[in-house]
This record gives C-alpha cells, sequence and structure tokens, in this order.
C-alpha cells in the first residue's frame, strides 16, 4: 500500500477526537472551542471549518460516528431501563402503566426482532399473461 493511501485511509487521534464529538452533537463552534479553545471570532475559525468538512468526508468517519453514537446509545439504554423499571412500582397508575408499556414494547423488539413487522404478500389465481387470441 502507498504511503498517501495509508495516510489517507488512517485516522489520526485528532480526527477520531472530532468525530466524537461530532456524534456527540456538537457543533463547529462548539468542537473549535472543546480541542482547540477558539471561538468563531478567531481569524483561524474559518479554516478549522474548511479542516472539519474534510474530515467528515473521510473513509472512516462513519464507521466512528456509528460507534460512537451506539456507545452513547447503550448507556443511554441502560439509564433508561433503571427509570423504568422503578417507574413501574408508582403509586400514579398512569405513569406505571406508560412505564410498563414502554417495558413491554422494549422486550418484544429485544426478543422478537423486526421479523414481527414482517409482512409477506403472496398473490394466487391471477391468468397467465401474454398476448390476446386474434379471432
Amino acid at each position: 500500500m502507498s504511503k498517501s493511501k495509508t495516510k489517507h485511509t488512517r485516522l489520526t487521534l485528532e480526527q477520531e477526537r472530532f468525530i466524537r464529538l461530532d456524534a456527540q452533537g456538537l457543533q463547529n463552534p462548539e468542537i473549535a472551542m472543546e480541542m482547540y479553545g477558539i471561538t468563531k471570532d478567531d481569524p483561524k475559525y474559518h479554516s478549522l471549518e474548511c479542516k472539519f468538512t474534510r474530515w467528515r468526508k473521510h473513509p472512516k468517519y462513519g464507521e466512528i460516528w456509528k460507534d460512537e453514537v451506539d456507545t452513547n446509545l447503550t448507556r443511554l439504554m441502560a439509564k433508561s431501563v433503571r427509570r423504568l423499571d422503578r417507574q413501574v412500582n408508582n403509586e400514579n397508575d398512569w405513569i406505571a402503566n406508560k412505564a410498563s408499556n414502554d417495558l413491554i414494547n422494549l422486550a418484544k423488539t429485544r426478543i422478537f426482532g423486526d421479523d414481527e413487522k414482517t409482512v409477506h404478500v403472496a398473490i394466487e389465481g391471477l391468468p397467465d399473461l401474454g398476448t390476446p387470441d386474434d379471432e
């Protein structure tokens, strides 16, 4: 593999940090401040925005972005399940019922996956298609 190809497909730690901050929902000004201590008023800000645009086109961007989102969703899912667990026993019937329904829906997707959403349609008894008979 040539040196230029290797450099293009590898991510630096700086690029990976940018992608992870981007996946967390930070906007360019927030990322510039977090990573470099630079505000939008700084003359260097425009060149950073250009760099961020290039980094978003990196071949590994989607892979790292998805990994960060998956990591955050896993953490949030665990936190949400703990909250639902507490709410199931709430004295307010509405809250307990809502939490119960949410947990049932979560359990159904975990147990049955997307299979229950699949619909198969079969059309039978149609005549063979062809050209009409001339009389």
